[in-house]
């Protein structure tokens, strides 16, 4: 699954690259490939990162539009 939200999700957790890669327990390079939206997560990854977030998968497969009202 691509996470277009990703990017957005950190963003507005206060958090950077590398912090994020430290809670989810992953390299702060394959967030950026996840946030450039180069290769799918996997299912196990995409819960670390929405755990990791304080967000529901879901969010994190959304995409970043900020003009999109819900």
């Amino acid at each position: 699954m691509f996470l277009p939200g990703l990017k957005r999700h950190r963003i507005l957790a206060g958090l950077t690259q590398q912090e994020l890669a430290q809670r989810a327990g992953m390299s702060r390079e394959n967030i950026a490939a996840l946030e450039n939206v180069k290769h799918p997560a996997r299912p196990r990854t995409l819960k670390k990162l929405a755990d990791a977030l304080g967000v529901r998968t879901q969010d994190l497969a959304e995409p970043d539009d900020t003009t999109h009202k819900p």
